[in-house]
C-alpha cells in the first residue's frame, strides 16, 4: 500500500505521526549513507577533508573518484550508474590504445581528468607515462596525493595546454568540450600536442538539453550541446575527414572492478554508433593518421 493510501485512511494525528516517521527514516538513511561513505573513504587512505570535498560539502561539487569502494547508501555523486559511466570511458580507452601500442615508450595525456583516477588507470595498465592536466588546483593536489604513483598531475588550462608540440602519443578528453566556450581552440590544442599518428578519445553528452538554472549552480557549467552530426563535423574540421569513429555509451548497472582484477577489465556500455537508439553519451576515436588496419578495426 502506498504512503498516500495509508494516510488517507488515518486521522490527522495518525497522519502526522506516519509522515514524521517517514521523514526521520529518510534523514537517518541519508546520514547513515554519508557517514559510511566517509568512513569507507578514510579506510582507503583518504583524509576527512578529501572525503568531504568529494561528497560536495566544500570545494567543487563536480568531483568524483569511482575507484573508491563506496557503500550503496550514498549521495548523488556516488550513484552507481554515474560511477560506471566514468570508469567505462577509461576502460574503453585502455582497450583502444592497447590495440595500437608499438612497444616503444609512450606518453598519455588526460585533459581535465579531475581527481586523477583515470589518468592513473591508463598509466598503470598501459605502462605509459601518464600526465593529467586539470584546471582545479584542489583536484590536482588530490590526484598527486593518491594517484601520483602512476601519473603526473599538473594544473593547467585545457585551451592553453602546458605541453610541447608533438609531445604525446595518446589523449583522452572526457566530458570537457561541453564546458568550453571556444571549442575550436581546445581541439586545436589537442591536435598540437598529439603526434602525427596519435589517437584521441573524446566524449560529450548526447543532444543534451541544457538547463541554465541547473548549470548556474555548477562550478564548471555546460555551455555547448552536441548531436552526433555536429560532434563529428566539429572534430573533422580540426583533424580532417575520415579521422573520426563514433560510439554510443549507454548506462550500465554493473561496476567493473578495475582496482583489483588481474587483467585489464573489459569496458561496458560502449558500442559503435547507431542512430536507432539514443545514448546518454557520445564517444569519438580520432585517429590522426588512419591506416587500413585501423580503418578495418574501426568498422
Amino acid at each position: 500500500m502506498s504512503l498516500a493510501s495509508r494516510l488517507s485512511e488515518r486521522g490527522p494525528r495518525e497522519t502526522f505521526y506516519i509522515g514524521f516517521r517517514y521523514i526521520l527514516v529518510f534523514i537517518a538513511s541519508r546520514l547513515f549513507g554519508t557517514a559510511t561513505t566517509l568512513l569507507s573513504n578514510i579506510i582507503e587512505g583518504r583524509s576527512l577533508y578529501d572525503s568531504s570535498s568529494i561528497l560536495g560539502y566544500w570545494g567543487s561539487v563536480d568531483r568524483i573518484d569511482p575507484r573508491l569502494s563506496v557503500p550503496a547508501l550514498t549521495p548523488h555523486q556516488y550513484d552507481s550508474l554515474e560511477r560506471t559511466d566514468h570508469l567505462s570511458r577509461y576502460l574503453f580507452a585502455i582497450q583502444v590504445f592497447s590495440e595500437f601500442q608499438s612497444g616503444a615508450s609512450s606518453t598519455h595525456l588526460d585533459v581535465a581528468g579531475g581527481l586523477g583516477y583515470g589518468t592513473s588507470l591508463i598509466g598503470e595498465w598501459l605502462e605509459a607515462e601518464a600526465v593529467g592536466v586539470e584546471i582545479d588546483g584542489e583536484s590536482v593536489g588530490y590526484a598527486n596525493r593518491h594517484y601520483g604513483e602512476n601519473g603526473t598531475f599538473i594544473r593547467g588550462d585545457a585551451t592553453q595546454l602546458p605541453l610541447q608540440t608533438d609531445s604525446v602519443t595518446t589523449v583522452t578528453c572526457f566530458e570537457t568540450l561541453e564546458h568550453i566556450q571556444d571549442e575550436e581552440l581546445l581541439l586545436e590544442q589537442l591536435d598540437r600536442v598529439l603526434i602525427s599518428d596519435g589517437i584521441l578519445i573524446i566524449s560529450v553528452p548526447n543532444d543534451e538539453q541544457v538547463d541554465s538554472t541547473v548549470e548556474e549552480e555548477k562550478q564548471f557549467p555546460h555551455v555547448n550541446t552536441y548531436t552526433p552530426q555536429r560532434f563529428t563535423q566539429l572534430l573533422e574540421s580540426t583533424f580532417g575527414p575520415d579521422t573520426v569513429s563514433l560510439f554510443n555509451q549507454y548506462k550500465q548497472l554493473k561496476i567493473p572492478d578495475s582496482k583489483r582484477c588481474d587483467t585489464p577489465p573489459h569496458p561496458t556500455g560502449i558500442y559503435p554508433y547507431s542512430n536507432q537508439a539514443s545514448s546518454d553519451q557520445l564517444i569519438a576515436i580520432v585517429d590522426k593518421q588512419p591506416t587500413q588496419v585501423r580503418l578495418n578495426w574501426r568498422r
